[in-house]
């Protein structure tokens, strides 16, 4: 969900409320060009100022190991320091809280071994006190992942996914409630848990636009096949239509073509695609 790129373009609107020195401007326009390892060089080599200055400078170095190649733990384990120092400092809540978060994600991935429970402590830790900021609603969403996949021997029941239905009622940005309900969606159908649920998440994510156009084609033949299943017509007459619209050419499009007319014949639409 949120690419690296797109949150180190968020950071670096953040971090220019005040003027930065050149070094960090100029790791900055290295990371969104994703040339890390000359980025890193960069800030390492630069004897960061104290202060808001020595803050925004450890943050963008600390986002940059992360993905500085080869990747070693000893890169890891330096970010995670600096981002507990941005943490512990007098900074101000924005870089604050995407410390939380990457501390989270650091976790969460870019463990050798991943601590799932540390990550979902940070997470909560985020949500709680910046809840309103992007990166509590991004961590919101990581972290659906963690409750719902990362123990395998605890299957999740619907009573968890309405749970998350109801935490995910403080997600503002229209970016995140459009993954939140895809997510939710995923969840319902990946442990089979209800078909009707699935399809309102989904068309609820449609309804607030699309964010990643070349995901949008399969979500209108996900919606049209599981309406397809529950008799429902009318939706998936229309999202058969929407998806032949986007693609044409596709393997599936025959197929397709022969389930508008069986609909459009007026049949109840109950069964399966093959």
């Amino acid at each position: 969900m949120f690419r690296f790129k797109f949150l180190l373009l968020a950071l670096s609107v953040a971090a220019s409320g005040v003027t930065a020195q050149p070094a960090i401007e100029e790791a900055w326009s290295l990371n969104r060009r994703l040339q890390f390892n000359e980025a890193e060089k960069r800030l390492r080599d630069y004897d960061l100022a104290e202060g808001e200055e020595w803050v925004r400078g450890a943050m963008a170095r600390a986002l940059t190991l992360l993905s500085v190649q080869p990747k070693t733990s000893r890169n890891v384990d330096t970010a995670y320091g600096l981002l507990e120092e941005v943490l512990s400092s007098d900074s101000g809540d924005d870089l604050k809280a995407w410390a939380l978060y990457y501390l989270a994600r650091i976790d969460q991935l870019h463990r050798t071994k991943p601590d799932a429970e540390q990550a979902l402590r940070s997470y909560r830790d985020l949500i709680e006190r910046y809840p309103d900021h992007i990166a509590a609603q991004l961590g919101f969403l990581k972290s659906i992942l963690l409750r719902l996949y990362a123990n395998r021997e605890n299957r999740p029941s619907e009573e968890t996914l309405t749970s998350l239905e109801r935490e995910g009622e403080f997600l503002q940005s229209d970016f995140a409630r459009n993954q939140f309900h895809t997510l939710m969606a995923d969840g319902y159908l990946f442990f089979d848990l209800s078909r009707e649920r699935a399809m309102e998440h989904l068309l609820a994510a449609r309804a607030l636009g699309s964010f990643e156009i070349i995901d949008l084609g399969d979500d209108y033949l996900r919606i049209a096949n599981i309406s397809y299943e529950l008799g429902k017509r009318e939706i998936a007459l229309r999202h058969y239509r929407r998806f032949l619209e986007m693609r044409p050419q596709s393997t599936f499009a025959y197929m397709i073509r022969e389930r508008i007319g069986e609909l459009g014949e007026g049949s109840d639409g109950v069964g399966r695609m093959e």
